[in-house]
């Protein structure tokens, strides 16, 4: 599978370079997680803002 391929490379570069950083991200899912609801759009640096869309035209729900 693709996350045994993945998994196994993330090992190699562990011993590779046991001393840096190593991360694997894994990101399939059979759920949708809930956001945080202290999270809004407004509360996201501006940076982030624009990777997001506004459901429905209201300012603060991102989707």
């Amino acid at each position: 599978t693709y996350t045994a391929k993945t998994a196994a490379g993330v090992l190699d570069g562990l011993a590779e370079q046991p001393g840096g950083v190593h991360l694997f991200w894994h990101t399939l899912s059979a759920v949708t997680p809930e956001p945080p609801a202290e999270v809004t759009l407004e509360t996201l640096p501006h940076r982030f803002r624009r990777h997001f869309h506004v459901a429905g035209g209201g300012a603060g729900s991102a989707a």
